[in-house]
């Protein structure tokens, strides 16, 4: 059966999941939902007693009477610590690997034998059955989970993550391929790589049933696959009819869903719609959402992340605001997001173009802190560290014990409170790393971010270090920057109030000024913005949700252009009237 068939229901499955596709018909498991989504479940597809596969890759036919003649069949990927990248069709995330026919003609796989030994061993190998072809160009994606009976593409053996040898052996006992892999963390692939194929390297993009990237990469984080700076993402989103009807019904409400990206197909997702003041939407539009991977299943992960946030960006006709500004942030080791373009597919309909953002949680803390284990307060619109106020603040993480124990925030509230002139120095100064409060809260103004902390208080999030008492002011929703400038000197968040009025973080705060503005200048933003407006400008083009128009986002990046050029120029004349030092 080809793999097309398989979606006759549901043709918005991506491409991307022809390998997942294929394990899934060969163990007579239903590849889409009622949806058009790819969810697994449902009544056998085929027969097994006449499995076939056909993905333009890889047959198993176990009536096929012709024999092709052995040819060089390639190692090509290997994922041995396969935590969240692809799935089977158990919906289970275990070891595999891939093979290649770099070939013209395809390979009868029937008898090729698959090894962890330099010698044959007929008690452990791997014996693939007669049938299996591998065609011309062709991929064939293998799991090595010990379960040789949940079908032919699974093993007799697993694959062990601190390194081992994997050889493929033809029929006649010679050696098509082997590779000593090396010791690969959670979701990394030991693949083939460069332009040849002739280069191996661990790396985070693991691409099963596609070609391998050219570039390994240099990254080893696998959450960073998510947050890319040089592509769009798709993510492939499915809900069932009692599910989306409860969305329409309630904004509020929490629903299952499954998820697909990039070979992962994960079920049980958490669903729910986020956003303020000004950017929440209805599901029947631009609605952003939010995905919590372990709502329903604990340890729900995607390459290591627990949550998704697709922020919609209706207040942003740029779209490309808080890309800019949160890599200033993060260049200036200001705690912020990492954020990627993002197309959204809805039970297989384009739903528009989104920005995925690193949500606020404990991992987001875990990459930027030493101790992990404090409180994380969000500060929604006019929520602040004043007695009035304190009590509106959301509690995003509640420390090492899950407890619900804002006493750390009445300090910090306590410390304060009463006239500027009052406030402790010593202990203001203690309770802050000064010049990172100093950078962001310069950060803000030099974007011209209006809506954020200094300014109104208003997107920013509060994290309380146990370990070393210190407060971090965290920079967040900046969608609405790069359009005013701001008098820096008229603070409305009283811990910048508060920053002015101490003469040491005065000083620090007018240091930041300068540095922030040269980081800024600093940057080739024309042509960054520029290739980021042509990679997304097609996806935003055809967003049937979209509500600005193109030539309004055209307009907006020659605005945001303009204000790099002159607003950091600008800041630092009224610091330095007579010239800046050298």
């Amino acid at each position: 059966m080809a793999v097309a068939a398989l979606c006759s229901a549901c043709e918005g499955a991506p491409r991307i999941l022809l390998a997942a596709l294929a394990a899934l018909a060969l163990s007579g498991t239903s590849a889409c939902g009622p949806t058009g989504g790819f969810i697994g479940g449902g009544p056998p597809l085929v027969d097994d007693d006449d499995a076939t596969v056909d993905d333009d890759d890889a047959t198993v036919d176990d009536d096929d009477t012709v024999e092709l003649p052995a040819r060089l069949v390639l190692i090509n990927e290997i994922g041995p610590a396969n935590d969240s990248v692809v799935v089977d069709e158990a919906l289970e995330f275990d070891d595999w690997f891939e093979l290649r026919n770099p070939s013209d003609e395809a390979v009868a796989l029937g008898g090729w034998v698959l090894s962890q030994s330099e010698e044959p061993d007929e008690e452990s190998d791997w014996v693939l059955p007669t049938g299996m072809t591998l065609e011309a160009g062709g991929y064939l994606l293998l799991f090595a989970d010990g379960t040789p009976e949940q079908g032919t593409l699974h093993g007799p053996f697993r694959l062990d993550s601190t390194g081992e040898l994997l050889v493929l052996r033809r029929p006649d006992g010679t050696v098509s391929d082997s590779v000593e892999f090396e010791e690969t963390d959670d979701d990394l692939v030991y693949g083939r790589f460069g332009g040849d194929g002739e280069h191996w390297s661990a790396s985070i993009h693991a691409t099963p049933g596609l070609p391998n990237a050219v570039d390994p990469g240099i990254s080893r984080d696998r959450t960073d696959v998510l947050f890319p700076t040089d592509r769009v993402l798709r993510f492939d989103l499915a809900l069932d009819d009692a599910n989306y009807s409860a969305l329409l019904a309630n904004t509020d409400a929490h629903v299952e869903g499954t998820l697909t990206f990039e070979g992962a197909v994960l079920s049980r997702v958490g669903v729910s719609i986020k956003g303020g003041l000004g950017s929440r939407r209805p599901i029947t539009q631009k609605a952003a959402l939010r995905i919590d991977l372990d709502e329903f299943i604990v340890g729900g992960r995607l390459r290591g992340q627990e949550n998704l946030t697709l922020n919609n960006m209706v207040q942003d006709p740029t779209v490309v605001a808080e890309t800019l500004s949160h890599r200033m942030f993060r260049d200036l080791a200001v705690p912020a997001p990492r954020v990627a373009h993002a197309v959204l597919y809805l039970n297989g309909a384009y739903r528009g173009l989104y920005l995925n953002v690193e949500p606020p949680d404990d991992q987001f803390i875990q990459r930027w802190f030493e101790d992990r284990g404090g409180n994380l307060y969000e500060g929604v619109y006019g929520a602040d560290v004043t007695p009035t106020t304190m009590d509106w603040m959301d509690q995003d993480e509640q420390g090492a014990d899950d407890v619900d124990d804002r006493s750390d925030l009445a300090a910090l509230t306590e410390l304060l409170a009463g006239p500027l002139e009052e406030v402790d120095a010593t202990a203001f100064a203690a309770t802050f790393d000064l010049p990172t409060l100093a950078r962001t809260l310069a950060g803000e103004i030099v974007i011209g971010h209006w809506d954020g902390y200094f300014w109104s208080p208003n997107n920013y999030r509060l994290y309380h270090e146990p370990s070393t008492g210190r407060w971090t002011i965290l920079p967040w929703g900046t969608d609405q920057t790069f359009r005013a400038s701001l008098d820096p000197w008229l603070p409305r968040g009283r811990i910048a109030r508060v920053c002015l009025a101490v003469p040491e973080c005065e000083v620090q705060y007018r240091l930041a000024l300068w540095e922030v503005a040269e980081t800024l200048q600093s940057y080739p933003t024309e042509s960054w913005l520029l290739d980021v407006r042509d990679r997304i400008l097609p996806w935003f083009e055809s967003d049937p949700y979209r509500e600005t128009s193109p030539g309004q986002m055209v307009d907006g990046i020659d605005v945001t252009i303009g204000f790099v050029a002159t607003n950091p120029s600008d800041i630092v004349d009224m610091l330095f009237p007579l010239g800046a030092p050298d």
